[in-house]
This record gives structure tokens, sequence and C-alpha cells, in this order.
């Protein structure tokens, strides 16, 4: 278990699976606001495939993202230690603007197969009305 100054709880690590988990307790939580649209601001990402300097050229690649070029859209995703010069990616973050993501293109989705039904409808009053002429 992990703990804030001592006394607060923030996350704990479970001893059967390993899995990392953070306290997401509503309860815990002010000032909750809905997210903006992230769609267009995913879209300006680019997730890379990369090795890291001290990484020998036959050893594996990595996968993710340059913490610089995701602080300009997701800043509360990423942090910079001023002492140590160094950038930091919250990774686990970006499962929550990806679930946020889903849910824009399906409202996308929606939008066009409600479209789709129109057109059709549309298209088939036309057939009928040149079968008729």
């Amino acid at each position: 278990t992990f703990y804030h100054n001592a006394n607060a709880e923030v996350a704990d690590i479970d001893d059967v699976t390993g899995a990392f988990n953070a306290i997401s307790d509503s309860r815990l939580k002010k000032n909750i606001q809905s997210m903006k649209p992230v769609l267009p601001l995913l879209m300006k990402l680019n997730p890379s495939y990369y090795q890291f300097n001290w990484q020998q050229q036959n050893e594996q690649r990595q996968i993710g993202l340059l913490a610089q070029e995701a602080h300009k859209y997701f800043p509360e995703l990423v942090s910079y230690s001023k002492e140590k010069d160094l950038y930091k990616m919250n990774y686990a973050g970006f499962s929550t603007v990806a679930i946020k993501a889903i849910q824009e293109q399906q409202q996308q989705i929606e939008e066009l197969k409600n479209q789709n039904t129109e057109l059709k409808t549309r298209l088939e009053k036309l057939e009928a009305a040149i079968i008729k002429k």
C-alpha cells in the first residue's frame, strides 16, 4: 500500500495479481469536471517505437509517446523535474483519455448510422417514385 504524507492511502499492489490499484473513490474527490473532447488532441500525438539511449541496437524496442509532445496536449499526464531536467509520463492516465475518445467516436458512429438510415429511406422513396413512372 502507498500513502500520501504517511496517512492517506493512495494506491496498492494486489498481492495475488500484481495489479496496481489507484484510489478513485468519488467521496475523496472534489472540483470534478467532465473532460472536454479529446479525440482531436489524440490525433496529434505520434505513438512511436523507440529504444532508450542506453540500449544496444539488438535490444527490445519500446512503444510509447514523447513526453514533450504529449505535454502540449495533455499536461496533466506529464510531469517535469526541473532538478533532474527529466520528463515523465503517466501512461495509466491515458486509459481514461482513451475511454473518452472511444465515447466520442461512438457518438460519431451513431450520428453516421442515423444519417445512413435517413439516406437509405430517401433513396428507397426516390427509387419507388422512379419505378411508378
